[in-house]
């Protein structure tokens, strides 16, 4: 097994850091029989972001200039790090630079129960009541896996200040993520496992 600047030639420490990763789960799958040391690698296929088929709106995205921290002469010529802390106003423009991702909300006319949502909810934060999907708001991570997995497209985004989702339609998941996969990820804990229980009971209820 080889990787890092002697296989690649010269690149960034990162690059070598992925490689020593990479390596290692071919050195494990290799001691191991029966393993291969093909399937569920990363294929480095990269797709550019389809700005014309997403879910928000990012017409205004990256607008601002970054902004830059100040510098600390006193600190000059050693080995503390020069550069301060952004100010208030700093922190304001930078942040203003994000995405708004606002909340989703659950069509109960839409919604047939099916219980998808809840599972894949890291947060946990959407239950399941009297048959209909019912989001809490608390703890939401704004993943938006709940509104990707939904068959019926009951859950839909409402971008900050109010805006119409730019493409009700727009759904996308990781083909090389599958949905049990995506499900156990996020079931590891047993308050997590009892809620499912509880969203089972009232399902069938």
């Amino acid at each position: 097994f080889v990787g890092g600047d002697c296989y690649t030639g010269p690149k960034f420490a990162i690059d070598a850091i992925a490689a020593g990763r990479e390596g290692a789960i071919s050195l494990h799958r290799a001691v191991h029989e029966g393993q291969t040391l093909t399937m569920g690698r990363d294929r480095r296929e990269y797709h550019m972001l389809d700005k014309n088929n997403v879910m928000i709106g990012v017409g205004g995205f990256d607008s601002e200039h970054r902004q830059v921290p100040g510098y600390n002469k006193a600190k000059a010529k050693t080995f503390q790090d020069a550069r301060m802390t952004f100010t208030e106003e700093q922190v304001k423009k930078e942040c203003a630079r994000c995405l708004g991702c606002g909340v989703s909300v659950v069509d109960p006319n839409r919604c047939i129960g099916c219980g998808l949502c809840t599972k894949v909810c890291p947060a946990g934060c959407i239950h399941l009541e009297n048959g209909k999907a019912l989001r809490t708001g608390e703890g939401c991570q704004a993943c938006l896996s709940c509104a990707h997995v939904c068959p019926e497209m009951a859950i839909q985004l409402l971008p900050a200040y109010g805006a119409a989702e730019p493409n009700p339609k727009a759904r996308y998941r990781n083909p090389n993520v599958s949905l049990s996969a995506l499900i156990s990820s996020n079931w590891q804990c047993e308050d997590r496992e009892s809620a499912h229980a509880e969203d089972k009971t009232t399902a069938s209820a």
